[in-house]
């Protein structure tokens, strides 16, 4: 919970020419897009502002770079560590980061989901071989939005 937020605002910075004549006005902010963390708002108040890069803000994407923040932060807040008796899967195959595992877990309040594999330790004792695995919902991998300068409208030259 120690990276997540209440609230999430994506603004746009400006700084104005004119910033010595009028110093209350220098820098302007104006608020692009917000999401809200209900979980989150139910602990405590906590606003994480970010400044939106302006390729974003001419496609049109700034909830989604503000929602990709908040969607992010929490999958990577619901981390699960496990240790299992075998290096491969029901199949034979190795365990592999990146790959989607069906959890059933109820007393975690994880009854058949599933999540992702973000990183696994193959260990070898006089125990035995063992995997160590970490886990999390798969929205801690989705991809950040993002428009390169070429893609808009007066940058193809």
């Amino acid at each position: 919970m120690a990276d997540r937020f209440s609230d999430y605002v994506g603004v746009s910075m400006s700084v104005s020419p004119i910033a010595g004549y009028s110093p209350d006005t220098a820098y302007d902010a104006v608020t692009l897009a917000t999401a809200r963390d209900p979980e989150a708002a139910r602990m405590r108040y906590r606003k994480h502002i970010s400044i939106v890069e302006s390729t974003l803000m001419a496609t049109q994407q700034a909830q989604s770079a503000i929602d990709w923040e908040m969607n992010r932060r929490y999958g990577r807040s619901k981390q699960l560590s496990v240790t299992i008796d075998s290096w491969r899967d029901k199949d034979g195959k190795l365990w592999e980061p990146n790959t989607l595992i069906p959890v059933d877990l109820p007393t975690l309040r994880l009854p058949k989901t599933e999540l992702l594999l973000a990183e696994v330790t193959y260990m070898r004792d006089d125990y035995g071989t063992h995997a160590r695995m970490t886990l999390m919902p798969p929205e801690a991998f989705s991809v950040q939005p993002y428009a390169f300068y070429q893609n808009l409208a007066g940058f193809n030259t």
